[in-house]
């Protein structure tokens, strides 16, 4: 037996069952990639070492392919996770800001609502005291109303009263002058029918 043989064996010897082209780990399969780089002139008549390398570099590009399409599939979701996140703090960044916007109008619309509200009071007070005002003003011109027609109907009483008063004194007056007039005449007849007789 040559070294070359020796060696070969040797080499097959020392791999484990579970090592195959389907099932190893990469860093095995390296490990006998090297291996196979370390000996190469020691079997080059070996087709069924050539045709492991061979069946190795294919796995382990295959491996590469899967694992580069494996990270493009997540770099793809990433960046699509990564827009979606955008998009929602885009949203978020928008219902901050209605919100924050929608805050400030409901300040001004309070700070309207309490200025009118304070207007609307100040209003009620002025009319209030308007009221009451009309309502005194009312009050006097009704008292004043009663006070002259009050006067009126005194002042009319103590004409009646002074006219009837004055009217009995005419009367009184009227029939002492017709008593004195009745008198006269009657002392006229008498002294012309005197003077008759003296005549006869």
């Amino acid at each position: 037996m040559d070294r070359r043989s020796w060696l070969w064996r040797r080499k097959s010897s020392e791999k484990s069952p579970g090592e195959t082209d389907s099932s190893g780990s990469i860093s095995s399969r390296s490990e006998r990639f090297s291996d196979d780089q370390i000996y190469p002139i020691h079997n080059p008549q070996s087709p069924e070492v050539t045709s492991k390398a061979v069946l190795n570099d294919e796995d382990l590009s295959d491996n590469v392919r899967t694992l580069t399409e494996k990270l493009s599939a997540a770099l793809l979701n990433i960046s699509a996770k990564e827009e979606l996140v955008k998009q929602h703090a885009k949203v978020a960044e928008e219902a901050v800001s209605g919100w924050e916007k929608a805050e400030d109008e409901l300040s001004a619309l309070k700070q309207q609502f309490e200025a009118a509200t304070k207007k609307n009071s100040g209003l009620e007070d002025r009319v209030g005291h308007l009221d009451a005002a009309l309502k005194e003003c009312v009050r006097q011109l009704r008292q004043s109303r009663e006070d002259r027609d009050e006067r009126i109907s005194e002042a009319v009483t103590k004409k009646i009263s002074e006219w009837e008063s004055t009217k009995s004194e005419l009367e009184a007056q009227l029939v002492e002058l017709q008593a004195q007039l009745q008198n006269a005449r009657d002392e006229a007849t008498s002294s012309a029918d005197s003077d008759l007789w003296k005549k006869v």
